[in-house]
């Protein structure tokens, strides 16, 4: 079945590991459903040398024609304006040649130049908005608002929020509390509000999780898999995905530290692309032994084995008004293969999901009392039955799901095309 012709817009790119993680599963999934999709993208230089072939292999089995275009990484503000001209024209080529029905536009960049496309061609379009892109990066001093430059950008983009908001065919939240500050704070702003028109325009899809890959772990598995990486005498905690702007390294390690005095054979495991050296020099401030700590990058087809052996993950996320809208692509996984975690509070539906998942332990501070009640937590791991985390996250992060919220939007959106 012909399902509709979508451009698909992407700041990022399908060769880097969010691109691999959360847009190609997406859209080889829908492709299966019938829908056609052009995805134009913005790849860097080196990923793309290294993962083109991989990605293009995978696009043409399943019928996506992929239009790359080069990330432009310097000078800064220059750079992003030349790129966001770049990815209007190739657009709109793109448009007129194919006469595409519905715009996916994932992000506020993307969503910059479906709105134009919008306005020139009369094409529907989806704000796939994924998090509170503007207030992401004030609260993560990515943009200094001390400079001019700045402080224009902002005030450019927090406009062209509210446009993009109201002129979307339909908006994709990440999160209940996102789509709840949308409704209650953000909407009620703008004129001729209607809340219940505005409700039925926004949906929720947490970022999803293959559960071919984040599959269940049984018991035989864990201790296979242990055995592979010689942890058989270790209780692992793992830590997984990349250490920038907003993950609170320092605090895990303390709470490691603590937990230690619980479990003396606590070894803490890193699953990221970071140097070693960042997370050994942290560490070592705060009176950690190496041996203690091992490191590890995995490629995303290697990664089933290290979580596998994990006991326990680990994931603190400093706290701000815009982690009100994120998913992080790690707990819908971890959680998927049944693996209990050990969170901060503040970020996501992730409190209101581990506490339904009975997946683990929510701390409501990141100092040593909460760190020695996830101590006495660690203690009862043996009696946790795992097996129901993983069932209950599958209902809320299975790539299946996410698939069939998709479809049905693709196809409310179809409606307002025309023929």
């Amino acid at each position: 079945m012909q399902g509709g012709r979508i451009l698909y817009l992407s700041y990022d790119g399908l060769t880097d590991p969010l691109g691999q993680s959360q847009i190609l599963p997406y859209l080889t999934g829908l492709s299966k459903r019938g829908f056609v999709f052009t995805v134009l993208s913005f790849e860097k230089r080196e990923k793309y040398a290294s993962g083109k072939l991989r990605i293009q292999r995978i696009c043409d089995a399943n019928g996506i024609r992929w239009v790359p275009l080069f990330f432009t990484p310097k000078p800064p503000i220059l750079s992003k304006i030349y790129d966001l001209l770049k990815f209007r024209r190739a657009a709109q080529k793109l448009q007129r040649a194919h006469r595409y029905q519905l715009v996916h536009a994932r992000s506020y960049v993307a969503a910059d130049v479906a709105l134009k496309l919008k306005r020139k061609f009369g094409v529907p379009w989806i704000f796939d908005m994924r998090g509170f892109w503007v207030d992401e990066r004030i609260e993560g001093s990515i943009w200094n608002l001390q400079y001019f430059s700045y402080r224009l950008v902002y005030r450019a983009y927090r406009k062209k929020e509210g446009a993009f908001l109201k002129q979307a065919d339909h908006i994709v939240s990440l999160t209940e509390a996102g789509k709840a500050e949308i409704m209650h704070g953000l909407m009620p702003k703008m004129h001729h509000y209607d809340g219940n028109n505005w409700s039925n325009r926004i949906s929720v899809i947490p970022c999803a999780a293959d559960l071919e890959l984040f599959a269940p772990v049984h018991e035989n598995e864990r201790e296979t898999a242990k055995k592979k990486l010689g942890l058989e005498n270790e209780t692992v905690l793992t830590y997984l995905g990349s250490l920038g702007t907003w993950y609170m390294l320092r605090e895990m390690l303390d709470c490691f530290r603590v937990l230690q005095t619980y479990h003396g054979n606590l070894l803490f495991q890193f699953i990221t692309p970071e140097p070693p050296e960042m997370v050994f020099e942290k560490a070592g401030e705060t009176g950690l032994q190496k041996d203690n700590i091992r490191i590890v990058f995995a490629q995303r087809n290697e990664l089933r084995t290290y979580l596998a052996a994990t006991d326990i993950g680990i994931s603190f996320m400093r706290p701000a008004f815009s982690r009100k809208a994120t998913s992080p692509v790690k707990f819908g996984e971890m959680q998927c293969m049944g693996i209990p975690m050990i969170v901060n509070a503040g970020t996501g539906d992730m409190e209101a999901q581990i506490r339904h998942f009975d997946g683990g332990m929510v701390l409501e501070q990141t100092n040593d009392l909460e760190y020695h009640k996830a101590g006495a937590y660690i203690r009862e791991l043996d009696g946790l039955d795992r097996n129901n985390i993983s069932m209950k996250a599958a209902t809320s992060f299975g790539l299946a799901n996410a698939l069939l919220c998709y479809e049905s939007i693709y196809k409310q959106c179809f409606r307002l095309s025309g023929p």
